[in-house]
């Protein structure tokens, strides 16, 4: 569960990702 870094009751995909040290988001999308 990550927090809601912009208070609107909504985690968004890019707080999630940003918040989530097992997610690798240069990793991931460095190929497409």
């Amino acid at each position: 569960f990550s927090p809601d870094l912009n208070g609107d009751g909504i985690i968004e995909p890019w707080e999630w990702m940003k918040a989530c040290p097992c997610f690798d988001a240069i990793g991931e999308y460095q190929n497409l």
